[in-house]
């Protein structure tokens, strides 16, 4: 598990987690959402695996910058935790960010809005890089 976060609670931070789903793992929402469909393709046509599973590495995320808090979820004091999909190509890059379960107040186009920054190193399978679909789990907490 890689998380980042503001570990000296400075002000308003927002905590990403990025998770290798197992058997065990309830990735199920408290509402009911529709279900997205599988992503067997990126958008350059290459195959797209589950990071965690079947001989496929994690990715390593080592550019990270936190989604900025919006000024109504501040103004209306939301707190929570927004789960994200995307896909990483295996040169490293996060694409096509979707929402799986979101946060009002803006949350959710900032969390998108930043993550398409982000940079990792791809993951391997058989020792080549390869593209994976990743969740990440975004928690926004005021202080």
């Amino acid at each position: 598990m890689l998380s980042v976060s503001d570990k000296d609670h400075i002000g308003n931070s927002a905590e990403v987690r990025l998770f290798a789903p197992t058997s065990s793992t309830d990735l199920s929402s408290s509402e009911s959402y529709s279900t997205l469909p599988m992503r067997t393709l990126a958008s350059n046509g290459e195959v797209v695996y589950r990071a965690g599973a079947n001989g496929v590495s994690l990715p390593r995320c080592s550019y990270m910058p936190n989604p900025p808090y919006s000024e109504n979820a501040r103004k209306f004091r939301i707190s929570g935790s927004l789960l994200v999909e995307a896909v990483i190509t295996s040169e490293g890059k996060l694409e096509d960010p979707r929402i799986v379960r979101g946060l009002p107040g803006g949350l959710n186009e900032n969390a998108l809005a930043t993550l398409k920054n982000w940079r990792c190193d791809p993951a391997l399978k058989d020792g080549k890089p390869v593209a994976v679909v990743v969740p990440f789990e975004v928690n926004f907490r005021l202080y």
